[in-house]
């Protein structure tokens, strides 16, 4: 088989029973952009066990834009809905999207390590942020 004739596999999120919407796996691209985009809000995440739930509670931002990558919608608009979906429909589309995606937890956990750490190493190679002066640093006016 030729690879342009393999149809990305596709799976359904059903929101109701009448509306669902497909999502497929995520590239290596997508997934660096991830991490990227998310930076701080990754850092500490794969150190521990993945659990949906909880990066459904505490990373909102990360999910609606995983699950738009997925849907292939990026628009600002598909955010909102994505953001007001309850919270068994996102989890529901996380979960298609992982197995999609086929990628452990310890591979998309080396690939975060791996981009932060390369971040941080371009960090270290940046001038310092200037700061404000301050009241002690400005020159005197007085006389």
């Amino acid at each position: 088989m030729r690879l342009a004739d393999i149809v990305v596999p596709k799976l359904p999120v059903h929101v109701s029973e009448d509306q669902a919407f497909d999502v497929r796996g995520l590239t290596t691209q997508e997934i660096g952009q991830l991490v990227l985009s998310h930076y701080a809000t990754i850092k500490g995440v794969f150190d521990k066990t993945l659990d949906w739930a909880n990066v459904i509670k505490d990373f909102p931002e990360l999910v609606t834009e995983l699950i738009a990558m997925g849907a292939d919608s990026p628009e600002p608009e598909a955010l909102d809905v994505i953001a007001d979906f309850p919270f068994g429909v996102q989890l529901n589309a996380l979960t298609s999207i992982w197995a999609l995606s086929h990628i452990s937890v310890s591979d998309l956990g080396n690939l975060a390590r791996a981009v932060i750490q390369g971040m941080e190493g371009l960090a270290e190679h940046l001038p310092d942020q200037v700061t404000p002066e301050s009241d002690d640093d400005k020159p005197s006016t007085s006389g």
